[in-house]
């Protein structure tokens, strides 16, 4: 479906590695339990100060990798829905809401 081949899969591949390898770095920084809003308070040290929600940027970066590297339509329209809920979680996210609102710039980097 998109691109050309090999090259897209290679760079799907890619994006793959680097969204979940940055998804993963978030949630050892602070543990699960504190990445999951079970426990813990602000954190703006490592990749969380340049986005609140790292994990989730990890998530779709690899969701837009395995579309392109998957060449499916299919999973184009799955990852679209999945990239909603997960964007829905961000802004309907819990007790720190306005604070972060206030100090972490959503979805994308800005120094705190």
């Amino acid at each position: 479906m998109f691109g050309s081949g090999v090259e897209a899969t290679a760079s799907g591949l890619v994006l793959i590695a680097a969204g979940s390898g940055f998804a993963l770095v978030a949630i050892l920084q602070i543990g699960f339990e504190t990445s999951t809003c079970v426990a813990g308070d602000l954190y703006t040290h490592g990749v969380y100060r340049y986005t609140h929600n790292p994990h989730t940027t990890g998530i779709l970066v690899a969701l837009a990798g395995a579309v392109l590297a998957s060449w499916s339509a299919y999973l184009t329209v799955l990852a679209a829905l999945d990239a909603v809920v997960l964007v829905a979680a961000v802004v309907g996210e819990g007790p720190w809401l306005s604070e972060l609102r206030r100090r972490v710039r959503r979805l994308q980097g800005e120094h705190t």
